[in-house]
This record gives C-alpha cells, structure tokens and sequence, in this order.
C-alpha cells in the first residue's frame, strides 16, 4: 500500500512538471488586436488597455485611464514582468435559463405522472401534479446549472499570458 501511494504522488509530481504551463513572449502573438490585457511592469505599475502588437522586444498596447482612452504605448520586453488576457464573463440570461430549465421540467413531469397513474382512474391529476412538481424541479435544477457557468466564467476572467523568469 505504501508503495502504490509513493508511486502515485511520484507520478503526480512528475505529470505536474510536464503539464505546467509555461508563460513565454511568443504566447503573446496568439492575442488579437482589441483584446484587452493588463500589463505589470517591473517598476510595479499597472497598464490596462488593448492590445494592438508585439514582436520579439516590444508590446505595443492602447491605454486606458479612468476618464476613457488614454494613448499608444510602446513597452519594451525588459521593463515587463506580466502580460495577462482579461476575458469577458458572458454570462447566460438567468431569465432564459430558469424558463428553459422549467418547461422541459414540466415536460418531463407531466409525462411521468400520466405514464404512472393507475388505470382506473382520470390521468389529468397525475399530470397536472407530476408537470408542476417537474417544472420546479426542473427551474431549481437550471438555477444550479446556472450558478455553476457563472462560478467557473468568473473565476476563470484572468489568463496569465507572458510572465518574466
């Protein structure tokens, strides 16, 4: 037993060090002009605004001040210590989720408690019962779904892009 967890936590460092991402300047060119990024310089000053160029010594950007447009800077390679992507959230429409999430909630319902009710009664109840206990089920199981994009979309606004060794 003592072998297969040494094994494991081996195989899991080893895998960690492969699969780690590596931040390197030719990352960079991968961006596209208008994405926003958020650039640290090693002097500690943050510069937020779009990205419009690099080649191999010099990130060209757009920057933004709190009044709006700021202008073109020309930041050499040296002087940065971290590019990162800021990603837009997208949310879904909580209104479109929920109501999606309850009509195929009181489908699915509405079919169970018809195919469920006895035969010598009227099926009508069951149905009626079965979709609105569907339908609800169905909305709280869309308002989770829901919750769960919105977590993961904002924890994931941030991409680390270039980062000085």
């Amino acid at each position: 037993m003592r072998r297969l967890l040494a094994l494991t936590i081996c195989f899991l460092l080893v895998t960690a060090d492969l699969l780690a991402k590596t931040h390197d300047w030719q990352e960079l060119e991968a961006l596209n002009p208008g994405d926003s990024i958020k650039v640290t310089l090693k002097d500690g000053q943050n510069l937020n605004g779009e990205f419009r160029s690099v080649n191999t010594t010099i990130l060209r950007m757009a920057v933004f001040t709190r009044s709006g447009f700021g202008s073109f800077r020309e930041i050499e390679r040296d002087k940065i210590r971290k590019v990162v992507k800021v990603n837009n959230a997208n949310l879904p429409d909580p209104h479109k989720l929920l109501l999606t999430g309850a009509i195929i909630g009181g489908l699915a319902g509405g079919i169970a408690g018809g195919l469920n009710a006895p035969s010598h009664t009227p099926k009508e109840p069951g149905i009626f019962f079965g979709a609105l206990g569907g339908g609800m089920a169905g909305m709280v199981g869309a308002g989770v779904v829901g919750i769960g994009i919105g977590v993961h979309r904002l924890a994931h606004l941030h991409t680390t892009i270039y980062e000085a060794k």
